[in-house]
């Protein structure tokens, strides 16, 4: 039955792994339509980001699942155990409420659109496994009948901490100083406690007893399995606080990560970046070039100066052309030379012109942005 548990778990972490990977990058739905016709929010096949960009519900959905997926991941590779297995019960549940609501939906279009045929996409399936394999691993164990008997010592029968620490570690033939070095503290701090100056906390009377040998429930005279596992699930239950700030601390930082390599790409001009940045679209626009040569450039996409600036391939002539760039903020995908002038919009080009009047591209295509702004302040 252990071992059960430890594939669900090994499982739902792999699973939640690669289901993120699909959130970014795999299809949500597929909609095959006869007439070609588009619809919303269903408005093609899509990727959790295009359908998160959508509408607001669609987004908050993304980040959700993304946070939730993100908790099957530090459950998986942390320590928690009963705890951990209702949460995952919970978050598993959760996952399913918001599931069930986005297929409702689909069946829904489904059923008003009779023209279209929708499916689920790779994401929905691997978002609604791991929600599965969640809650089967979170589900309970029947646990044991616990013994009735209570652990209750008389106060006339109880010995000093001191007295036990000292007797325990001369029947262990081991000295103040080797003692210190085992629980990695100070031979003076061995020599208070055995002195009875002070008394060693809960984490450190643990310690002790597996560093000596002998139960932990010898400092209390009751020598019971029971107690010694009540004395762990203390411990452990402490231990939860130090884990749930490490994994706040760690979902922090992997959002500033991801967050960080998106600024980085799109502010700084990193094109391997921008190909694998999820959250900015390929578009299509148009540049004009004069010199022959590797060169940076502003490709502009719209007629109101929305673009960025790309590095081109550098086969060009000594002469003045435009460029059709289908790219991902600095990354090109491909171009397409010797455009001609009448085929580029004429809003774009005159901004291409504009561009172009200040001569360094970054610095055209910034002023050009500017004054789009200012108009619509």
């Amino acid at each position: 039955m252990k071992k059960k548990r430890v594939y669900l778990k090994i499982s739902t972490t792999i699973v939640a792994l690669i289901a993120i990977v699909a959130l970014f990058y795999l299809k949500v739905i597929y909609i095959k339509s006869t007439q070609g016709i588009t619809y919303f929010p269903f408005y093609k096949s899509m990727t959790f980001i295009d359908y998160g960009e959508t509408t607001i519900p669609g987004m908050l959905e993304f980040i959700t699942f993304f946070c939730i997926l993100l908790v099957y991941i530090f459950l998986g590779i942390g320590r928690l155990k009963k705890a951990g297995r209702h949460l995952y019960l919970f978050l598993g549940g959760f996952q399913v409420a918001i599931l069930v609501i986005l297929i409702t939906n689909m069946i829904t279009f489904a059923v008003i659109r009779r023209d279209v045929h929708v499916y689920p996409g790779p994401t929905l399936i691997l978002l609604l496994l791991s929600a599965i394999l969640a809650i089967i691993y979170g589900i309970p164990e029947k646990e044991k009948p616990k013994d009735d008997r209570t652990y209750y010592v008389e106060a006339d029968k109880i010995r000093p901490i001191s007295d036990i620490l000292k007797e325990k570690r001369d029947i262990a033939g081991v000295t103040q100083n080797e003692l210190a070095k085992m629980l990695q503290v100070s031979r003076n701090t061995v020599y208070r406690w055995e002195a009875g100056q002070s008394n060693p906390n809960m984490d450190y009377i643990v310690r002790v007893a597996q560093a000596l040998h002998f139960p932990v429930s010898d400092f209390w005279n009751e020598d019971d399995d029971g107690m010694n596992r009540d004395i762990a699930q203390v411990l452990k239950s402490r231990k939860l606080y130090k884990q749930a700030a490490y994994f706040l601390m760690s979902v922090i930082l992997v959002i500033g990560l991801v967050f960080g390599v998106a600024y980085l790409g799109r502010n700084m001009e990193f094109a391997s970046l921008d190909r694998i940045n999820p959250f900015i679209e390929q578009k299509v626009g148009y540049v004009m070039v004069h010199d022959a040569g590797k060169q940076k450039a502003a490709v502009i996409d719209t007629d109101y100066g929305e673009g960025d600036i790309v590095t081109l391939n550098g086969s060009y002539d000594h002469k003045t052309e435009f460029v059709k760039v289908v790219h991902k903020g600095s990354y090109v995908k491909y171009e397409v030379r010797n455009v001609d002038r009448s085929d580029v919009p004429v809003g774009i080009r005159n901004n291409l012109y504009e561009v172009d009047r200040f001569g360094d591209p970054v610095e055209g295509l910034k002023k050009l942005k500017l004054s789009y702004s200012k108009r619509y302040v």
